[in-house]
């Protein structure tokens, strides 16, 4: 039987409440009753007290509401604060990994960028012929006046970047002849091309 059953006076339930001991009044002792189970049940260890003059030190419908809307406010601050965290380091990643895509594509004059394999479709001699003449517009005539195959193409106008690589690189005739030789760029991984004395004749 509930302990305050019999007894008409005004009486309090004392129960663990966040780490300490929390009372509530009631003057109806069936409504006190109903607390007190239903504390019980959820193992807050309850204890009746009985006192024509007690009042309720603590209200839980209150504190727990205002504690409850103040964690619930922290908590939203600390997603929203982890939110934007996560999307700078995202946006930081995107960025590096662009740059670091981005970078083999951006290669030195005279360097062939890989699928880049556009031709111009002229005969083979025709190509071999515009280059050498490009070469001596260019006035690329020695290691220090090479120039790399971006200034060969914009120079022509038809060929195109695979043509000059086709054309300079260093297993085809021209350079096997002696009437081209190709430089490293310096701090590079990019090549030069410049004309021979006997690639300057026949140019």
């Amino acid at each position: 039987m509930f302990p305050a059953d019999r007894d008409p006076r005004s009486l309090a339930v004392e129960y663990d409440y966040r780490g300490r001991r929390a009372r509530k009044s009631f003057a109806d002792t069936y409504q006190a009753r109903r607390f007190y189970v239903g504390q019980a049940r959820l193992g807050r260890n309850p204890k009746v007290y009985r006192s024509e003059t007690m009042t309720t030190e603590v209200t839980p419908t209150e504190t727990p509401a205002a504690e409850t809307q103040t964690n619930k406010t922290q908590a939203l601050a600390k997603k929203r604060t982890a939110k934007k965290a996560a999307a700078k380091k995202a946006v930081k990643k995107a960025t590096k990994k662009a740059a670091k895509k981005a970078s083999p594509t951006e290669r030195e004059p005279g360097e062939r960028a890989a699928g880049a394999r556009k031709t111009s479709g002229l005969p083979a001699a025709e190509k071999r012929a515009r280059f050498l003449k490009a070469l001596k517009q260019l006035g690329a005539v020695s290691a220090t006046t090479a120039v790399p195959a971006a200034a060969v193409v914009k120079r022509d106008g038809k060929l195109t970047p695979f043509d000059v690589y086709c054309q300079g690189y260093h297993k085809n005739e021209l350079a096997t002849d002696g009437l081209i030789k190709l430089v490293n760029v310096e701090g590079t991984r990019g090549l030069a091309y410049h004309l021979t004395a006997k690639g300057q004749k026949e140019a």
